[in-house]
């Protein structure tokens, strides 16, 4: 069956060779039980290792059923032991987070045999070697007789010709030991069994051959019970047979859930990477698109419209734009920059709440602009009613183009404007006008309307100050009702603004808080101030003209019409590219984290080597160990990266503060590179920890207790 003709096993330490084996020649065939024996560096488990194909060999040649395996490589050697050889060591080798039933399937598993079937058949083995009480439980609960045990069915499994004992009872006691020698004895019915053992005397009633080795020479070779060998040969087919997929992922998942507190662990670490990643990429994407939002916020960009402001950023001289023209309105929301928004106060005290309290609301009305002076807008032009004829009528522009769908949603629609439970004013639209110099919805209409729409406009930001130190801006969603403003409370007003806003100044409970409450602010009267105080300023009329007398007062001025759909594309598209390229720059911090994250995990997959040495004993080849290991890394990165983003996205969503909101709108680009750059991730950390995996032979690896 097995042959060994001048087999010679060197090891090389620096400039010096040991050797293992020296010349040796041996003839071993099936039914024989054979003891190696020989005192401690004899040689005898290198024999067996070059013989089970666990460690190679220098010089000679071992014949399996006449084939030559000199030349076998690393995936032949593998392929040899998943289908020829069957291990007991002195060390058990039973991978310790599996249960019994668990070890004495994975050889099932790996030669293609189905999971239920698998299932029953090591259920059969572990009732043979008497385990059938110990099924369910995990190789830490067991004695060193248990596991033994269930390494002998583990390896009964393997269906191999050859059983290879290495000290099988070395860490048992006598009468565990001699209950383990009866065993193999029972189970070695057309099997070879080699068994090392420093102990003689303990197999010597089950053993048919001794053979003592000194100084890795054979020095004594005899049987104890006669056996006429016959020579086999056999075709030997060593073509490599993946295992399933299926069957990897399925190891890989029993891996993951059969060290749980290791997979936690790493799910931890993955999910603070996710977390970074995510934060990082959104926060530069959003903060670079939202500064290139300034060029396409113009509501409407009429041939015969001019936005005034100061370079310098200062407030504008009234006066001088009325001795300009009489066609102009003061923007409270700015198009032309970035500027913010100036402050105005009207302090809310406990003495004078109540009076100055009652409904502010934007109520039901749709989010629209309004522009007082469109001088191309007449009967005319108007694809739907007519001009407005009083004070509370109004004009709506639109770049929708279908008739029948702003018919119905606009067309004698009233915009109620509320200020009190008494006081309310409604606009009526009388005519529609589609064009496609306006952004989604523009109001034409009276002086009336753009006062009164101006002042709802201002009322909806309500700035809180807290003791005189602690600025909160409140931007409250309908029918949220704060009862006692104090220190505590302030999370419940950092709330995001909706297009309705309900609040009732009377429900501030202020007498019954027991903490100071110096002022509340808010911006009442931001229309009276805006209007003396301006930063930006809508003139219209001819624009040539209205350039020359600007220029003339040293005012600046954008001509929204200059900016085309086609330019705003361009400056859009320079944005992104800006937001991008810091995205990839943030993706350099990776590299860092990535080398940081490796030493972790590397640390908490280093305690696994052992199980994936045993995993190559029992003939996982290279390749499918490491499709085994990816899996597992990429189960924990692919779960931890679609957590944290559909956990920050569903947060973006319902909470309302500004960090959450971050995270409502999340990039296309961003998503796509946030899972490139994890599952990258999670695919490096696999790739360098199976470089490391396999750096060591299998022997070393197992010597070495990895």
């Amino acid at each position: 069956m097995i042959r060994l003709e001048n087999v010679s096993k060197y090891y090389r330490n620096s400039s010096i060779a040991t050797k293992g084996l020296d010349n040796i020649s041996l003839n071993l065939n099936k039914g024989e039980i054979v003891a190696i024996t020989g005192e401690s560096g004899s040689g005898k488990s290198t024999l067996l290792n070059v013989i089970s194909k666990i460690d190679n060999f220098d010089e000679g040649e071992i014949y399996y059923k006449g084939n030559e395996t000199s030349y076998f490589n690393i995936d032949d050697m593998e392929q040899f032991r998943k289908n020829k050889i069957g291990f007991i060591f002195q060390n058990y080798n039973i991978i310790e987070s599996y249960t019994v039933l668990e070890n004495v399937m994975v050889p099932l598993l790996i030669n293609g045999v189905d999971k239920k079937e698998a299932k029953k058949e090591a259920t059969k083995l572990v009732k043979k070697v008497g385990l059938e009480k110990r099924i369910n439980h995990k190789g830490t609960e067991l004695s060193g007789g248990e596991k033994q045990r269930c390494v002998i069915a583990r390896a009964l499994a393997s269906k191999s010709e050859v059983l290879a004992c290495d000290e099988a009872t070395g860490n048992l006691d006598s009468e565990t030991s001699k209950e383990i020698i009866k065993l193999i004895k029972d189970v070695s019915e057309d099997k070879l069994v080699l068994i090392v053992t420093h102990n003689f005397d303990e197999v010597k009633d089950i053993v048919t051959r001794k053979i003592k080795l000194h100084d890795g020479r054979i020095i004594e070779d005899y049987y104890l019970k006669d056996y006429k060998g016959e020579e086999e040969n056999e075709e030997l087919d060593l073509d490599y047979v993946p295992i399933k997929r299926k069957t990897d992922f399925l190891v890989a998942t029993n891996n993951l859930l059969s060290t749980p507190k290791k997979t936690i662990f790493s799910v931890i670490i993955f999910l603070v990477v996710s977390f970074i990643a995510l934060l990082l990429f959104q926060f530069i994407s959003t903060s670079v698109n939202d500064t290139g939002t300034t060029t396409n916020s113009f509501i409407y960009k009429g041939d015969n419209k001019l936005i005034a402001y100061n370079e310098n950023n200062d407030i504008l001289n009234i006066d001088v734009i009325k001795n300009i023209t009489d066609k102009y309105v003061v923007n409270p929301f700015y198009e032309s920059s970035s500027l913010s928004m100036p402050t105005s106060e009207v302090v809310i005290t406990k003495d004078n709440y109540s009076e100055i309290g009652g409904y502010y609301s934007r109520h039901s009305y749709r989010s629209f602009g309004y522009e007082t002076y469109p001088t191309n807008v007449n009967d005319n032009t108007l694809s739907l009613g007519r001009m407005p004829e009083n004070e509370n009528e109004v004009i709506l522009l639109t770049n929708e183009t279908d008739k029948d769908e702003i018919k119905e949603k606009f067309y004698n629609y009233y915009i109620p404007i509320v200020f009190s439970k008494d006081e309310i004013e409604n606009f009526q639209i009388v005519g529609i006008e589609i064009r496609d110099d306006v952004l989604d919805y523009v109001i034409t209409g009276s002086d009336k309307f753009q006062k009164y729409y101006k002042m709802k406009f201002m009322s909806n930001q309500l700035d809180f100050i807290i003791n005189d130190n602690i600025l909160l801006t409140a931007e409250l969603s309908m029918n949220e009702k704060t009862k006692v403003i104090t220190n505590k409370d302030i999370t419940k007003l950092d709330a995001y603004y909706m297009n309705y806003l309900l609040f009732d100044f009377s429900d501030i409970e202020i007498e019954k808080t027991t903490e100071d409450i110096s002022k509340i602010i808010i911006g009442y009267d931001f229309c009276d101030y805006i209007e003396k105080n301006p930063y930006e300023i809508s003139v219209y009329g001819d624009v040539y003209s209205l350039k020359r007398r600007l220029n003339n007062n040293n005012i600046s001025y954008i001509n929204p019409e200059t900016y085309s759909d086609y330019e705003i594309a361009i400056y859009t598209f320079i944005y992104k590219l800006v937001s991008y390229f810091f995205i990839v720059l943030a993706s350099g911090s990776m590299v860092l984290i990535y080398f940081i994250t490796y030493l972790i995990i590397s640390r908490i997959y280093a305690s696994k080597q052992a199980s994936y040495a045993i995993f190559r004993t029992l003939g996982v080849t290279k390749k499918d160990m490491n499709r085994i290991s990816r899996y597992e890394l990429m189960t924990e990165v692919i779960f931890s990266s679609v957590f944290v983003y559909f956990l920050f996205f569903i947060l973006g969503k319902t909470i309302n503060n500004s960090f959450f909101n971050t995270f409502k709108h999340i990039d296309v680009f961003v998503t796509i590179w946030y899972f490139v750059i994890l599952f990258g991730l999670g695919l490096l950390l696999a790739l360098r920890f199976n470089r490391r995996l396999f750096k060591l032979t299998v022997n070393s690896t197992l010597k070495a207790g990895a």
